[in-house]
């Protein structure tokens, strides 16, 4: 058998034999299904923004209008104005909408100046589309009286054929179709509100993930390194190279880790091409691991280098914000670092998946180099 089979299956038996994996992978595959059904119940209605309305009596062509124009993002709520205005300082509702007992009579003689009350908590952020709602709501209950007065005004009409014409004209002309707004992928695809909130949430665990990945490698390439300094690494080194003594331990190492991230991933109901992405990604990161494995001051240094190594995933990388939108500068670095290519990649851009693939070769050969200069230079020492 060969030294590569060998090595590789002694090292990853020792892995699988380890108490941890097998509660890493129970614990991948708990997170996963926690996002799965959590993110279900969000998205089925329990995550839209809950606005509160207070309603006169008689107020139900007001109310028929506002749901005509709920979404997912935005649910009514219809209370009385004392829990309205509770539930609106305290937090629990983004904002409120309060009408006058006086409504009916108000919007009956066209006075709608101050008619409806927006009432905004200390976090409101959607009240500029509540806003945007009532007015449209009051403009279509108001349509009548408005037309009403443009007839008499301009003298097309008067008295009481003006009130019937403008009811008659409300009545046979079709509605002016509302503005809509319909996303798209890149792809072509769909993309609706549901959609685009899922995929929010889906890109946050991916960069999680991606940044868990990175740890692990981080800790992977510290490992090489030690094990390199060994009495066994050391006589086998001068006969098989530093990357063929190596290589098989990285593999053995990072398989584990492919087998927890595709086991969370589908669990949380990603598609399995997102799953099978991580390959390509892991590659990346084992010839990085490689190459830092290679050089004594570097691994020794790596686990200081962890914790910020994870955090800049969530930074360079466009898991929560694009941050080049802000700072243009750091456009190459971020489109370059494999976990800004894995979200890419994942989200089914072939030209990310190449680049990481691209990336492989490169910390490999960049491995391979060093061991051949570091060879040269211990004969010639």
């Amino acid at each position: 058998m060969s030294y590569f089979l060998l090595s590789f299956r002694l090292a990853l038996r020792a892995q699988v034999r380890r108490g941890r994996f097998w509660l890493a992978l129970l614990l991948a595959l708990a997170a996963g299904l926690a996002f799965r059904w959590g993110t279900a119940a969000d998205l089925s209605g329990g995550g839209a923004v809950q606005v509160g309305v207070s309603l006169p009596a008689g107020g139900e062509a007001f109310r028929e209008a506002l749901e005509a124009r709920s979404g997912a993002l935005v649910r009514f709520v219809f209370t009385d104005e004392a829990a309205a205005r509770e539930k609106t300082a305290s937090g629990q509702w983004d904002c409120a909408l309060l009408l006058p007992e006086d409504f009916n009579r108000r919007l009956a003689e066209g006075d709608t100046e101050g008619l409806v009350t927006l009432l905004t908590g200390p976090g409101s952020t959607v009240y500029p589309l509540v806003r945007e709602t009532a007015a449209a709501a009051l403009l279509e209950l108001s349509s009548a009286g408005i037309a009403t007065d443009y007839l008499l005004s301009s003298g097309i009409a008067g008295g009481d054929g003006a009130a019937d014409l403008a009811s008659r004209l409300a009545e046979d002309l079709p509605q002016v179709q509302r503005v809509r707004l319909e996303l798209e992928t890149l792809t072509g695809c769909p993309l609706d509100e549901l959609s685009l909130a899922g995929e929010s949430l889906s890109r946050i665990l991916r960069g999680s993930l991606a940044a868990a990945l990175l740890v692990w490698t981080l800790y992977a390439a510290a490992d090489l390194g030690r094990w390199r300094q060994s009495g066994a690494a050391e006589r086998m080194l001068p006969c098989l190279g530093g990357t063929r003594l190596l290589l098989p331990r990285l593999l053995a190492a990072l398989a584990p880790a492919l087998l927890l991230g595709a086991a969370g991933l589908l669990a949380a109901g990603e598609p399995m091409g997102r799953a099978l992405a991580l390959a390509p990604y892991l590659a990346a990161l084992g010839g990085l691991a490689l190459l830092l494995a290679a050089f004594r001051p570097v691994w020794t240094a790596l686990p200081a280098v962890v914790p910020f190594a994870a955090a800049s995933v969530f930074v360079l990388s466009p898991v929560f914000a694009d941050v080049t939108a802000f700072f243009p500068g750091l456009r190459p670095l971020s489109r370059w670092l494999p976990a800004t290519l894995y979200l890419q990649g994942g989200e089914g851009d072939w030209a990310a998946l190449v680049r990481l693939a691209v990336l492989a070769a490169a910390f490999a050969a960049a491995s391979a180099a060093a061991e051949t200069l570091r060879d040269r230079l211990g004969r010639a020492g």
